[in-house]
């Protein structure tokens, strides 16, 4: 190949001693620089998911504390009920709005099926159960691990959880109307009265 470009003997000697090496190591930093770059977005990736599932747990020890503060404030109602009511009630509501937030988030980012859809519409209704509950003055009353409608969010939670913890790269990313859709389906008022029945 060399000797057919007309050099002399020298410089066909050193360019067949230089050019393997060079090609060589310019194909490394190439395959090494692709790798590099799918390393690193597979592990953002990772690191959103842990993000989301972190949020997800943080809103849920809130609405659980919340709802634990309501109840013992229910039972020992004091001259600052009003006050500490409505407190409970903006802690809930921010609770209910992280969550919200988290849906949107899924929603735009995953391909969801029905089933996955109908779990996120179940559990944003159960959210909503305290923050109705305190509008209404009533106790949230999930006294037993086998209340029907505690089984039920305590299910829910960690089916969207599990969800939540998906890398985005093992999923297709929806399109801006599907997404849409999905988020409809989401906050629809369809599983208000069913939400405790999903399984």
């Amino acid at each position: 190949m060399f000797e057919a470009l007309g050099g002399s003997p020298a410089i066909i000697e050193i360019a067949k001693a230089i050019l393997p090496p060079i090609l060589t190591v310019t194909l490394a930093w190439l395959v090494g620089n692709r790798l590099t770059a799918s390393w690193n977005l597979r592990q953002r990736q990772n690191e959103q998911a842990q993000a989301r599932t972190d949020d997800f747990f943080r809103s849920y020890g809130e609405l659980f504390s919340t709802w634990k503060a309501w109840n013992f404030l229910l039972d020992n109602k004091e001259e600052t009920f009003a006050l500490q009511k409505l407190e409970l009630f903006k802690k809930s509501a921010a609770s209910e709005g992280a969550m919200e937030a988290l849906f949107v988030k899924l929603c735009a980012e995953l391909v969801l099926d029905d089933s996955e859809l109908a779990r996120l519409g179940c559990l944003r209704q159960a959210y909503q159960s305290l923050r109705q509950a305190i509008r209404s003055g009533s106790k949230l009353d999930w006294g037993s691990s086998e209340n029907p409608q505690y089984l039920a969010f305590k299910r829910l939670s960690i089916s969207v959880a599990s969800l939540l913890a998906i890398p985005r790269h093992t999923r297709e990313t929806p399109t801006w109307i599907r997404a849409r859709k999905q988020l409809e389906t989401v906050t629809s008022n369809q599983w208000e009265a069913v939400w405790f029945k999903v399984e």
